[in-house]
């Protein structure tokens, strides 16, 4: 389970990058979340629960 400072995290990376790479279609944008909660060093079951929180922050702001 993510924490609310791990959801905000989260929000922030997406954000970020959602406004770096306007043109990238979802799969490459969520690859670049995947790839920045890589480098950050996330547990892959903390990945997996932040990509869904992305998929849903995706079609609220979209």
């Amino acid at each position: 389970m993510l924490t609310n400072q791990e959801k905000d995290a989260v929000i922030y990376i997406a954000r970020q990058i959602m406004l770096s790479y306007r043109d990238v279609e979802w799969e490459g944008w969520k690859q670049l979340v995947e790839d920045e909660l890589l480098e950050r060093g996330w547990p892959i079951e903390k990945q997996q629960e932040a990509l869904k929180l992305v998929g849903l922050f995706k079609k609220k702001t979209l």
